[in-house]
Formats: C-alpha cells, structure tokens, sequence
C-alpha cells in the first residue's frame, strides 16, 4: 500500500475501532507506572504506543529482523526501546525486560526529546499540545539521527507554527528517496499511519496535550539499586 496523509489517515482510525479493548487493558497494566514515570508525556500515547510496537504484552517480546522491521529490529524491553537508549542509561539489554525499568528508561528518553524541541526550538513549540507530542513522540521513535534529517528536509519554518507536524508529513508524501535504512514506503508507513494511529487511538481515548515540556522522571529506590 502506498502510503499518504489522507490514507494514512483513514487506515490509522479503522485501526482504532478494533482496538479500543487492547488500549484498555494496556491502562489497566501499566496505569501505576505511567503515573509514576511519564511525566509530562501524556499517559495516553504510553498505552497507544504500546499497542502498536507490543499488542500482546510480552515481557520480553522478540525483536524482529532487520528486513521485517528496521524501526524495532534492535530494541528490547516491552516498550520496543532501543539499545542505544539502554545503553545511555548505563544498562544493559537484559535489564530492560524488567517492566519497571523498560518504563522508565522509555519515558526518560522520551521526556529528554521533548525538553530538547522546546529548548531548540521554543517559537515553535509555544504550548506543549498535540503538535508537540507528535514531534516529539516521532524523534523518540525514530531516533534522533533519523528525526533530525526528516526535520531538516521538512524546511520547517516559523509560518509552520502550531503545524510543525503537518509540515513534516507534507513533506514526507512527495518524498522518494530511502533515508538510511529506511525506504520511503517503510518511512511513509510508520509516519503516516502507526505513528497517526498511536495519536488517533490516544486522542479517541484521553488526552495528548500537557502542561510542561518534557521533565525527567525519578526512578524509584528499587530502581536505584539497578542504576548504582
């Protein structure tokens, strides 16, 4: 399928429809630790997301092949989280099949992309609504090598304000070129429809703005013994 804004769109919310009762389970699980570690990000992209990259909850569910999945093909944890953001946190891959910390090294990042948007671009993002979190949730996702590049192609400018992500996706359905190793389908594919998924299923369900930019989450004491 090719992949635009329009059908991106209209396949992201029949998805939804389907999947009102996952997204429910998924706030019953993990309601405790959004609370605890998602901090500014909106609770509700937490259970959406893992609802795209997880569906059946598995602790440690197994990374897919490369040629299957570039985007979640070197992760781990329940949460899909990348081995360079494990790494960063001063972890090892094997720690983040334990839900707690997966949770929070996922948030952590997350917190971190955002706060760096609002810092790096502050006329830009002026509220820390649907916008932002879309970008933000994108550069976490992606990766902040990839996010970047999308961003420089995307010539987002301040007539762009309050829709950065518009900006972003037009640019991104005329795109015909592969960035790293991502074809432009498989780029399409994730922007215009999981990632427009994750937002649908989060907006239909709860809310997707919040009152701060981006606020590192404190990890617990039993945490601490893992981080020392």
């Amino acid at each position: 399928m090719a992949y635009s804004k329009s059908t991106g769109l209209s396949a992201a919310k029949a998805l939804v429809k389907h999947n009102g009762a996952r997204y429910a389970m998924a706030r019953r699980r993990y309601i405790g630790l959004a609370g605890q570690y998602c901090s500014d990000v909106p609770q509700a992209i937490l259970f959406a997301h893992i609802t795209r990259v997880n569906p059946s909850f598995d602790q440690a569910p197994t990374a897919p092949a490369i040629q299957d999945n570039p985007l979640i093909a070197n992760t781990v944890g329940y949460l899909r989280i990348p081995l360079t953001y494990i790494k960063d946190a001063g972890l090892t891959a094997r720690m983040a099949n334990d839900i707690e910390m997966c949770t929070w090294v996922w948030a952590k990042s997350f917190n971190e992309d955002s706060r760096y948007l609002n810092k790096t671009y502050p006329s830009l993002f002026p509220f820390s609504n649907e916008d932002f979190w879309r970008c933000a949730y994108a550069r976490t996702s992606l990766g902040d090598v990839l996010f970047d590049y999308v961003w420089s192609e995307s010539l987002v400018t301040s007539s762009h304000t309050g829709r950065v992500w518009d900006r972003i996706t037009e640019m991104l359905e005329i795109r015909t070129k592969a960035i790293a190793n991502l074809s432009a389908l498989q780029l399409k594919k994730y922007l215009l429809f999981e990632f427009e998924y994750v937002f649908q299923l989060a907006k239909t369900k709860g809310i997707v703005h919040s009152s701060g930019f981006g606020k590192e989450p404190v990890p617990s004491q039993r945490l601490m013994t893992f981080l020392k």
